[in-house]
């Protein structure tokens, strides 16, 4: 096994590079290793030690990242499967429903693919499983919010005359 090359951060970035440099290398060399080099390239122990520990939280923090993603498309599948389903049990004139579901599809799909980018740059340390509230937050309000302004305007359960 070849030796790793020395963490180069810009003066700002130390603590989050060193962290992100011990993330990307772990699996490939020893934590010994990976702290021998950042410490030859200048860092103290204190902050070796505090990029070590930060790093190894986000390693324990996956399996929690993954189950806020899984809550997050659940929550937005079911959302989008009972509008959708709305759309196609009500009548519509002029072909408003197609249009609805458009609609629906792009914002729906928006502010999914915006609740994902959230869970997955939270940057919190996850300890357990009271540390997803926090970061189901944001996607949760965003999914209330366009369901909700659907559901206002009448769409999908609405009649036509």
């Amino acid at each position: 096994m070849t030796e790793p090359t020395a963490p180069q951060m810009p003066p700002g970035e130390r603590a989050n590079g060193l962290a992100a440099y011990f993330r990307s290398n772990r699996g490939s060399f020893t934590d010994e290793a990976l702290k021998a080099r950042a410490s030859e390239a200048g860092y103290s122990t204190a902050e070796v030690e505090e990029a070590l520990a930060s790093s190894r939280g986000a390693d324990l923090s996956l399996p929690l990242r993954r189950r806020a993603r899984s809550i997050v498309l659940g929550a937005y599948l079911i959302t989008y499967a009972v509008l959708a389903y709305g759309t196609f049990t009500t009548s519509y004139a002029f072909g408003a429903g197609q249009i609805g579901t458009v609609i629906l599809t792009i914002a729906m799909g928006l502010t999914a693919a915006i609740s994902l980018a959230i869970v997955r740059r939270s940057r919190r340390t996850w300890t357990g499983v009271g540390s997803l509230a926090p970061v189901l937050a944001v996607p949760l309000i965003l999914l209330v919010i366009v369901a909700g302004l659907c559901v206002a305007s009448g769409y999908p359960f609405h009649q036509s005359a």
